[in-house]
């Protein structure tokens, strides 16, 4: 039998039931607010993961970011012919060429060089993607006419693009990497 009971919240949040604890727990209704970090997702959707299962390091990027967007899309159905489809997209600049207005979300190390990552980006159809780099300062330009991670809104995207930058970094080209070229930063 179901009961109903009224709680307050302070604004910008909700109460949800979570049924493993027996409590309702009061959380932001900003499903970015939720989910902070690949655990935070993991919890959010009740998955299982597995730790014993190592691919390579693009792949299991990949996999998280997946499991990040699932939760971050709160179930949004996709369709291929209508609608608009956000990705998320990094840029990384040789560190005397970032630009002052960047929103710098780490740095490493390649082949002996700094490069600082930057996020907040987002790009809106099919010329965006996960293989997305446009880098026109520096490093130099590609492209990918498919997008892998799809997002609901330019907002997501952005966010993801920040929050789980070095992720999605991580999944275009951490298998480009051999031995000690490269090495995260901070």
């Amino acid at each position: 039998m179901k009961k109903t009971i009224e709680i307050e919240c302070p604004d910008g949040y909700k109460p949800i039931y979570n049924a493993e604890t027996g409590n309702v727990e009061i959380v932001p209704e900003n499903i970015m607010g939720r989910i902070r970090t690949y655990e935070d997702a993991v919890n959010y959707l009740g998955c299982v993961t597995r730790d014993t299962i190592y691919y390579n390091r693009s792949v299991n990027s990949l996999a998280k970011l997946q499991t990040v967007l699932d939760a971050l899309n709160e179930g949004h159905k996709f369709n291929l012919l209508t609608g608009t489809i956000w990705y998320p997209w990094v840029r990384f600049f040789r560190m005397k060429s970032v630009p002052k207005d960047a929103e710098v979300i780490g740095h490493f190390r390649y082949q002996g060089e700094k490069f600082a990552l930057v996020g907040g980006c987002a790009n809106i159809g099919g010329g965006a993607g996960l293989g997305c780099f446009d880098s026109n300062v520096d490093v130099g330009g590609a492209g990918s006419h498919v997008g892998m991670l799809a997002c609901k809104s330019e907002e997501i995207a952005k966010y993801v693009s920040t929050q789980f930058g070095k992720l999605v970094f991580d999944a275009c080209f951490a298998r480009h990497f051999k031995g000690e070229e490269f090495e995260w930063l901070d």
